[in-house]
């Protein structure tokens, strides 16, 4: 079993293509943008084994990136909002627990893979000039 969530893993991170029907275009390491420049992570939603189709993950869940919104704070952001394109690149896939990490300078990604797509947090990394 982890030898194909291994291989259907590494089909999402490296499919190239132009812009598909949908409008999104691969930057790198299964990071996509759209025409408004709107980025996102491509997932696969497979709640129903007969019928599976891709996600695109949006947001991102970041408790360093705290931001004040009408009524409440919020640690959900969009993607182009935190992520640094230049060096934004896969770091490391976990088969056996379903975590593919990923990494900027100002930020590590871990996309735990769901039936719906998974979810995706980022943490700030450490000042290593502290």
């Amino acid at each position: 079993m982890s030898k194909y969530f291994f291989y259907t893993c590494l089909f999402f991170l490296y499919a190239c293509s132009n812009y598909n029907d949908l409008g999104y275009k691969i930057i790198k390491d299964n990071l996509y943008s759209d025409k408004k420049g709107h980025l996102y992570l491509k997932s696969e939603n497979n709640e129903d084994v007969d019928s599976t189709y891709f996600v695109w993950l949006k947001t991102v869940n970041c408790e360093d990136c705290e931001s004040k919104t009408e009524n409440s704070f919020s640690h959900e952001k969009e993607l182009h909002e935190i992520i640094d394109v230049e060096s934004f690149h896969l770091d490391s896939i976990d088969g056996e627990h379903g975590v593919i990490f990923y990494s900027d300078k100002n930020y590590k990604y871990r996309h735990k893979l769901m039936a719906d797509g998974g979810v995706l947090n980022a943490k700030k990394k450490e000042d290593k000039n502290n």
